[in-house]
């Protein structure tokens, strides 16, 4: 979710981008105090934050995570992101018949893991239609 459906005001959404807080992912992994670091985040600007948050029933952390639990945050994210551009049939159409059978095995595993099995299956089968028109076929690895 990007920080502007939280209605945040356009100087604290511009603030928090400025220091690369791009998502509401990304907002709650911090602080109270690390949000006060932030140049120009004051009580106030952490005030509307958290407001703004609680309307979405979210919160920021109590305490600072770690760097692999900021590392996970930031990948579930990526994960999220690449789940939403993906699941789409017009870049399935695009995409799947120029891919290689190891990149459709990863779009589909994610797309599945992700529960987007309908998603999944449209993929597998745009790929697989390309095998059956050029002659070439994907080889199981396993």
């Amino acid at each position: 979710m990007k920080l502007e459906q939280l209605g945040l005001s356009t100087r604290t959404v511009k603030t928090l981008e400025r220091h690369r807080i791009e998502t509401v992912d990304e907002l709650i992994s911090h602080t109270e105090a690390s949000l006060k670091e932030i140049r120009n985040v004051g009580p106030t600007t952490v005030a509307e934050i958290k407001a703004a948050l609680r309307r979405h029933k979210l919160k920021l952390q109590d305490t600072e995570l770690s760097a692999a639990d900021q590392r996970d945050i930031a990948i579930l994210a990526a994960a999220k992101e690449f789940v939403a551009v993906f699941d789409d049939q017009m870049v399935a159409n695009d995409l799947a018949q120029i891919m290689t059978c190891i990149e459709v095995d990863a779009v589909v595993g994610l797309l599945y893991a992700a529960g987007r099995e309908d998603a999944a299956k449209y993929w597998s089968d745009r790929h697989n239609a390309s095998d059956e028109i050029d002659g070439r076929k994907c080889v199981d690895a396993a």
